[in-house]
């Protein structure tokens, strides 16, 4: 009795892909369409030696165009048609019903054909990918049916896993870590046991142990809201306001930061990292603990900035400065939580600069006071090149001075009262001109500002 060449299987699989249409054997398709189990009984001995030779490639061919492609109108790759064997689809290569069905689509033709759960290991890796989508599909009707059991005896018991740490990320602090992290665990262990009870057979002592674990969950909740209530309104307790800035504004800094402050104990922002935490409303709280700390009549904050502090320093107590928080919290981070040291003066003017231009013309104002102690006078002030030029009227000799670094570099000689020393740091300019030099040298800029006027009124008027 001759042996079938294909099954019925194969014979189906040949006869929906494109391999055997592109084979230049249009006789072994009419033989599989007219034949419902071709032999090689059937076959002249050319066709036969063929077909023996070629067998193997072609099955293999046949199965390497097809891919898996999700069920029409879903994402899904495996329809499940339910229990009622009257709503199952036949199998379009074994014709078998089938209630988990699988849609595999040809690389080079585009036709989607439907396959059973057996026959689609006819089709290699597709195949196991679809068997392992299949499974899954079981497996989660399997757990949807626990889960529906277990919320009858534990109401809200999916919702509660699945949101667990959103209470706190409602709070409006940044919790210590030796109180978050309990509530942290408690949660992975409470997800832990929901995951047990879905994976297997339902027992009483799982269920009983995450009620117990739900009920630790409400009394940890009560004792954290407790904590937030009694330190929301402290000056040093991180804030979600704080949290959210340091995210924004220093990323790379914000797990180190963030890391520190929930490590303190208290969870409370230390001197360590004072200085880093520009956000607002921190800053107005930090402005205020400064101004109560530090003698006011040494130095008064009197409002915040994107970065820092807007001070004024005594005597000049009509100057405003601006000095940065991150120098400003590094030197005197200390006074903010009451211990008082050294207050240097000389510090914070090496480190401020005037702020906003009528502060410029303050401080020029002073020095011109302080000058005419020490015998000098500033003979011109360059605005728009940013020069001043200073006279020594017993020399008779004129020195000249980037305007913003002579106000920076000597203002602190202007506020500690030390003329003498204003008056050697001026002394020591090497840009120094003798009266006839002077003379000339301003002689030269007026002819070439003119110059320069004359040329651009040309180009203006063609």
């Amino acid at each position: 009795m001759s042996k079938k060449i294909f099954t019925k299987k194969e014979t189906s699989k040949l006869l929906h892909s494109e391999t055997i249409k592109h084979s230049d054997l249009p006789w072994l398709i009419e033989l599989l369409e007219d034949k419902k189990g071709l032999k090689y009984s059937d076959l002249d001995t050319t066709q036969s030696q063929l077909i023996k030779e070629m067998r193997s490639d072609l099955l293999m061919n046949s199965t390497e165009e097809w891919i898996v492609t999700k069920v029409p109108n879903s994402n899904q790759l495996t329809l499940d048609l339910g229990q009622n064997e009257q709503e199952w689809k036949k199998c379009q290569l074994c014709g078998t019903k089938n209630r988990y069905i699988h849609f595999i689509k040809n690389k080079i033709s585009n036709v989607v054909i439907n396959v059973g759960s057996e026959c689609i290991e006819e089709f290699g890796d597709i195949g196991r990918n679809a068997l392992k989508d299949r499974r899954k599909l079981v497996s989660n009707q399997i757990k949807n049916k626990r889960l529906l059991k277990l919320l009858e005896i534990v109401p809200k018991a999916k919702s509660r896993i699945e949101h667990w740490n959103r209470f706190l990320d409602e709070l409006d602090i940044v919790l210590p870590s030796n109180i978050e992290d309990p509530y942290i665990k408690l949660g992975k262990n409470a997800e832990k046991v929901f995951k047990s009870i879905l994976n297997k057979r339902q027992s009483q002592k799982e269920i009983q142990l995450l009620r117990n674990i739900f009920l630790k969950q409400e009394k940890l909740g009560g004792k954290i809201k407790q904590y937030v209530d009694s330190n929301i309104n402290q000056t040093f307790v991180m804030t979600k306001e704080i949290d959210y800035w340091l995210k924004r504004n220093k990323p790379s800094d914000y797990s180190r930061i963030k890391g520190f402050v929930k490590g303190t104990g208290n969870g409370f922002i230390t001197s360590e990292v004072l200085y880093e935490i520009n956000e607002p409303i921190f800053l107005e709280k930090l402005a205020h603990q400064y101004n109560k700390n530090i003698n006011s009549n040494l130095m008064r904050i009197e409002k915040i900035t994107d970065s820092g502090f807007v001070i004024s320093v005594y005597p000049f107590f009509h100057i405003s400065l601006e000095i940065s928080n991150r120098l400003f919290s590094k030197k005197y981070g200390s006074f903010a939580f009451e211990k008082r040291a050294e207050f240097d003066i000389e510090y914070l003017l090496n480190n401020s600069r005037y702020y906003q231009r009528s502060n410029q013309e303050n401080l020029i104002n002073e020095f011109k006071i302080a000058l005419r102690n020490i015998e000098m006078k500033i003979e011109t002030i360059d605005a728009k090149n940013k020069r001043i030029d200073i006279k020594c009227l017993p020399l008779n000799k004129y020195f000249r001075f980037d305007l913003e670094k002579f106000i920076e570099n000597f203002k602190k000689h202007l506020y500690s009262n030390s003329y003498s020393k204003l008056q050697s740091e001026i002394l020591k300019n090497n840009n120094a001109f003798n009266e006839k030099e002077y003379k000339n040298l301003i002689k030269r800029e007026k002819e070439i500002k003119e110059a320069y006027n004359e040329d651009r009124s040309k180009v203006i008027s063609r």
